[in-house]
């Protein structure tokens, strides 16, 4: 199926009832995905990316736990080197760890506040950077077939 014969591609620039409007505000919409996505999503994924790779393993001491262990999102302190950072956790942290313990690590000085758990690194870090990538390539395709669409929709 042609995508630029599809009814709901009509019905949209039908609506507006200029072509070339519609392929504008597509064009920007593109442009705003793509740098949304490459300057909120790809920085921090990659500098996780290179904090699991290349840094240090610590145990850091909880000093802090959840406030809500059934909350949605649940952040703990943790102290390194007497510096304490917060971090989020998953839901079975309440019950798997408690205050005073050590749980392990990977930490740079360089970025104080991207330390990763062990447990998170390898696949979940490479995932989320696959997706950012694909979220990206999105809003360039968004670019790029609104730049070469014909005017003959």
């Amino acid at each position: 199926m042609n995508i630029t014969k599809s009814k709901w591609l009509k019905n949209f620039i039908i609506r507006y009832n200029n072509i070339e409007k519609s392929r504008r505000f597509f064009i920007k919409v593109g442009f705003v995905w793509t740098a949304v996505v490459l300057f909120l999503f790809v920085p921090n994924t990659l500098i996780d990316v290179y904090v699991s790779e290349n840094g240090n393993l610590v145990n850091a001491t909880i000093t802090e736990m959840p406030n809500c262990c059934d909350c949605k999102y649940m952040y703990a302190s943790f102290e390194i080197n007497n510096k304490e950072f917060i971090k989020r956790v998953w839901r079975s942290f309440c019950s798997d760890y408690k205050s005073g313990e050590n749980i392990p690590f990977y930490y740079l000085e360089y970025f104080p506040n991207n330390a990763i758990f062990k447990i998170h690194k390898g696949d979940e870090l490479k995932s989320q950077f696959i997706s950012s990538i694909l979220f990206l390539l999105f809003g360039v395709f968004i670019i790029i077939y609104f730049f070469k669409i014909n005017d003959t929709l």
